[in-house]
């Protein structure tokens, strides 16, 4: 046998049943001091006072009867006002009869601002359910229009929110039940993954064990560079849309026709797809959609070709571009478009950009410097996890390979950090990652949670989890998951729905394909013409205008950016999107003279040759 083939399933045994029991069935944990909850006591929570918390006030306490499969439980809301007067809620569900002592806390989605209602699981499981919506608005789950002049809403979503309201729930805890919680756990996925980074982070404390989904680590390298470049490489000169919905499933049935076959089983599933080197070019598609797909592979770049982020979507994801690269037939723009726009505009940078700010403004060669100022508070890409480590926190990591959204690349990158600060043995005792094929921003095909309770009550760590379902499976949809690198394969004998039959694969023992430069897919566009500077001398505004270049060459221009110069010192330096042609300029801060005006046109490739034009100015 070869020794790229690892142990088989033995941390898994065969139930009875034929399916594998995972060994976290049961775990022994504290006991409150009372596991009951009555109606009186939970109303009598509306009088609550929480000092630790500035600005804390309870708003409701009642009981919720049971529904379905949610049991009976008391719901306590409240509010925390920030110094600027803004609003963060909070909502704590705690069962009325069973309570084991344990609490959860559930993260929140994109920009948040409502609450997601509790796991009716966790609850029946005797759980506190805690929750916030780190800041209350009504804008909806893709607009950051709270966030704008709002600095203190942007430190509550940042990581005071979470904290605060962590601190409350169990304080509410001990007030229930007469005791704190014995262990505090974290689920979160996206905007809630990046909150459970932030807690293992800046408040090691707060939890004993985390389950981060594909979190959003890097807050403006998501939702600008990444978004902005990946909705943006999609629309033309005027605006419009290259691709379609129906594209983007002709490049994935190309790339599983290629990619599938590698790993030895054709399941539908692509098992690591940076195995795998296909080239849009080779997709069906035609040349000017195949350049902008590998613009999309290849991820957010600057003029000169540099890359500003770990990497693009990976192979496989092409399904879940429909509608949020690629906008919906009939809508005004994409999801990633309106997303990444208001979070650009409204809470990206130091200060926010005007109203009247548009994507094709952003400058990729100046502005994603100066996103620095505003991730400083969002980030959580710390890869110093010593303290939490210490206090014996253990964290479950989870990625899915088609996630268009918090693409691999992040995760991947940040992982790879970690255990190089940390080192790969100390990792392991406090850390498991999993990467999970077909998977997009969507929910986790497993439940990890019993797993998690035995890492950290009985100090068991887990192996290999149970996949069911895997998006786009056309055999064998439930299989196991492994720890990053392993990943699952067939071992070819017997039943390939039996579980037993798997064994994990270790393919970093074979070479797979490192991150290569984007090759180019044109070549840069060809001079702009024409240019002229119309106004007055003495007029304080000028417009240039040019026509442009004559032959794009392969690909379309993206962009035109206008240099302003005199004496060889710039005054002005901007970036426009294509379909313009003309622009004013500020005559403020030159002086009496001769000064140029210099226009190049973009594309995916460079930039154009300079074309300039000379002035004169008198004051």
């Amino acid at each position: 046998m070869s020794r790229r083939w690892l142990a088989p399933l033995t941390s898994l045994t065969l139930a009875l049943s034929g399916t594998f029991a995972l060994s976290a069935t049961s775990t022994a944990v504290a006991t409150p001091a009372t596991t009951t909850l009555s109606s009186d006591a939970c109303v009598a929570l509306l009088s609550h006072e929480d000092p630790s918390v500035s600005g804390a006030r309870i708003t409701s306490a009642e009981i919720i009867t049971a529904a379905g499969t949610m049991p009976e439980h008391c719901r306590v809301t409240g509010t925390v006002t920030n110094k600027a007067g803004g609003l963060a809620t909070f909502r704590v569900n705690l069962p009325t009869a069973g309570h084991d002592g344990r609490m959860y806390f559930r993260g929140c989605g994109g920009s948040c601002g409502s609450l997601i209602g509790p796991d009716p699981t966790w609850l029946a499981r005797g759980h506190v359910v805690a929750t916030t919506d780190m800041v209350t608005h009504s804008y909806g789950s893709l607009s950051f229009a709270w966030a704008r002049n709002n600095r203190e809403a942007e430190i509550d979503f940042s990581y005071r929110a979470t904290h605060e309201a962590t601190v409350i729930a169990k304080n509410l805890t001990k007030a229930a039940y007469g005791a704190r919680p014995s262990h505090s756990y974290f689920y979160g996925g996206s905007t809630g993954g990046r909150q459970a980074l932030v807690g293992a982070q800046r408040y090691p404390y707060d939890y004993d064990g985390i389950i981060a989904l594909y979190p959003a680590s890097n807050e403006t390298s998501i939702g600008t560079l990444h978004l902005l470049w990946s909705a943006g490489a999609n629309l033309d000169a005027q605006g419009e849309p290259i691709m379609t919905n129906a594209d983007a499933e002709i490049l994935h049935a190309d790339v599983i026709a290629y990619c599938d076959p590698k790993d030895g089983l054709t399941d539908g599933l692509i098992e690591d797809p940076r195995a795998c080197n296909f080239k849009a070019s080779q997709s069906r598609l035609s040349p000017a959609k195949a350049a902008v797909a590998q613009l999309i592979y290849d991820g957010p770049r600057d003029s000169s070709g540099k890359a500003l982020t770990p990497g693009g979507p990976e192979l496989g994801s092409e399904l879940n571009w429909r509608n949020n690269y690629i906008q919906a037939d009939g809508a005004a723009e994409s999801v990633y478009t309106s997303f990444g726009k208001s979070f650009t505009r409204d809470a990206a940078f130091e200060d926010d950009l005007p109203e009247d700010w548009t994507p094709d403004q952003f400058d990729w060669d100046t502005d994603p410097a100066r996103l620095g100022f505003m991730e400083q508070f969002y980030t959580s890409t710390n890869t110093d996890l010593s303290t939490f480590h210490r206090a014996g926190g253990k964290l479950l990591l989870f990625q899915g390979w088609s996630d268009q959204s918090v693409v691999p690349a992040f995760t991947l990158d940040y992982h790879a950090r970690l255990v190089a600060h940390m080192g790969k043995a100390t990792t392991d005792e406090f850390l498991r990652f999993y990467t999970v094929p077909g998977l997009g921003h969507s929910a986790l095909p497993l439940d990890p949670t019993l797993e998690l309770h035995d890492w950290v009550e009985n100090g068991k760590a887990p192996h290999a989890f149970v996949a069911r379902n895997l998006t786009g499976a056309t055999k064998a949809a439930t299989r196991p998951l492994y720890p990053f690198p392993l990943v699952p394969r067939w071992s070819g004998k017997g039943n390939i729905n039996d579980l037993a039959t798997w064994r994990s694969f270790d393919p970093t023992a074979r070479p797979i394909a490192p991150v290569r430069p984007a090759e180019p897919v044109a070549k840069a566009p060809g001079k702009v013409s024409k240019v002229k500077v119309n106004g007055k001398t003495r007029a304080r505004t000028r417009t240039v205008s040019w026509r442009a270049p004559a032959a794009v060459k392969g690909a379309p221009v993206l962009r035109y950016r206008i240099t302003v110069s005199q004496k060889g010192k710039v005054t002005s330096n901007r970036t426009i999107r294509s379909s313009v042609r003309s622009m004013k300029f500020s005559t403020s801060k030159l002086r009496s003279g001769r000064a140029k005006v210099t226009v190049r046109a973009v594309n995916n490739t460079g930039s154009s040759a300079p074309a300039s034009v000379v002035f004169r100015i008198k004051k």
